[in-house]
């Protein structure tokens, strides 16, 4: 199969190769070399990607619907708004990759490596992040509900500055020094998450579950915790100035050493 010139199929040699706009829907490009390739705009929807060679390839505005880059190599490609939607990514690499205002609902990452990966404005709603590497990613106002799967996953240092993962599953997930300023987790579960220094100021935490979690040293400063679940909770020297943790379980909870001038406790009562 040819298309723009270029012999189109598995194991194919197409780096650098022009290929803006082609339409390739359904075609297999298994363990093709696709490095540095133009496919901005390409229709790629349930093409057959499994472990092809994508990097620093220009993929923006490209359809990838249902396609499969299982094994694929995306570091450095350019994904802005493009469209993975259902796309089964498990295992890829994309560590630096641009995916501004991507659409990845009910894409698979499971083990995907997405370190210092771009993902601001992206939707990522219903898919499934199990045991991803997002250390040090930009997920700034990303829109992670409904009921995203992150559990175990790695959120070091991650930036999810007003990101919204409300019903989301995060347990067992490690968001050690992650920016979650302003973000939204209602009903999140972050159960035996790690959030030691995470930055949680002003974020929506009602309803979530965070027992067994080690929020030791995080700012939770006017952070939300109406009807949130802390039992055994970690909270040492944590900052609950303002917090509010009307009707919240702490049963259990080690809160040695945190500040709570101001917060408002689970009987409804500020404590001075």
């Amino acid at each position: 199969m040819k298309v723009n010139g270029y012999e189109i199929g598995p194991g194919a040699d197409l780096t650098g190769a022009d290929l803006t706009g082609a339409a390739l829907q359904g075609v297999d490009l298994t363990g093709a070399n696709l490095t540095r390739a133009e496919l901005e705009g390409a229709l790629l929807t349930g093409a057959n990607l499994t472990d092809a060679n994508l990097s620093n390839a220009n993929l923006s505005d490209a359809h990838m619907d249902n396609a499969n880059l299982t094994d694929a190599n995306l570091t450095g490609a350019n994904l802005i708004r493009a469209g993975l939607m259902g796309a089964d990514l498990s295992r890829a690499e994309m560590s630096g990759t641009l995916m501004i205002r991507e659409i990845l609902m009910h894409a698979n990452l499971t083990d995907a490596n997405l370190s210092q990966a771009n993902l601001t404005n992206a939707a990522l709603g219903h898919a499934n992040l199990t045991a991803v590497n997002l250390t040090d990613a930009n997920l700034t106002g990303t829109t992670m509900a409904p009921a995203t799967n992150l559990n175990r996953a790695d959120l070091i240092c991650g930036n999810l500055t007003a990101a919204d993962l409300s019903k989301a599953n995060l347990a067992d997930a490690n968001l050690t020094g992650a920016n979650l300023f302003s973000a939204f987790l209602f009903g999140a579960n972050l159960s035996k998450a790690i959030l030691v220094e995470a930055n949680l100021t002003g974020a929506s935490l009602s309803h979530a579950w965070l027992t067994s979690a080690d929020i030791s040293r995080a700012d939770l400063s006017h952070a939300d915790l109406e009807h949130a679940n802390l039992d055994d909770a970690n909270l040492e020297d944590a900052n609950l100035t303002r917090a509010n943790l009307t009707d919240a379980k702490l049963e259990g909870a080690n809160l040695t050493g945190a500040d709570l001038t101001d917060a408002r406790m689970p009987d409804g009562k500020r404590h001075y």
